[in-house]
């Protein structure tokens, strides 16, 4: 039935989609103009508009935050809008994070290899976050390392 109509029709897509509007009118099938409709209309979503609120851009993430905030309370923006920021903030504070973590982990790996680490603050942040005591460093002479193997009451040799 549609092969028919697309033939009567040619390639003119208004006429085609007029002539199955008349078709599920004139046959009484609901389905038919319901499919019809939900290709022709996609359904309506809700969009929220779009909203400013006044931060300066350099700002530190802790005062957008109270920004957002102070905003949503003087009515400005609406709760789910300042939602919406607020877990946008949250996210950039995430990927500061993770990438400060990245450079700081590379910068000790390169120390750790005896590397040359690119920055002073990438030198500082490696040798401020280190450990102390090498894996591989004897105990202090004066101190002796107790053996696992003794039993109670045995002798030092």
């Amino acid at each position: 039935m549609l092969e028919a109509i697309k033939a009567e029709t040619g390639d003119d897509p208004k006429e085609f989609l007029k002539r199955l509007v008349r078709l599920a009118i004139d046959t009484k099938e609901p389905a038919l103009l319901r499919i019809i409709m939900d290709r022709w209309l996609p359904p309506l979503k809700s969009e929220d508009p779009l909203v400013n609120v006044d931060v300066p851009k350099d700002a530190p993430l802790g005062e957008k935050g109270t920004a957002v905030f102070a905003a949503i309370a003087g009515g400005e923006i609406t709760p789910a809008q300042g939602a919406t920021m607020i877990g946008a903030l949250s996210n950039i504070a995430k990927i500061i994070e993770f990438t400060e973590f990245e450079n700081r982990l590379g910068a000790l790996e390169r120390a750790a290899r005896g590397e040359a680490v690119e920055t002073v603050a990438e030198v500082r942040q490696a040798f401020e976050k280190r450990a102390p005591v090498s894996v591989d460093a004897a105990p202090p002479p004066d101190t002796a390392a107790p053996t696992p193997y003794r039993q109670s009451g045995e002798a030092e040799a």
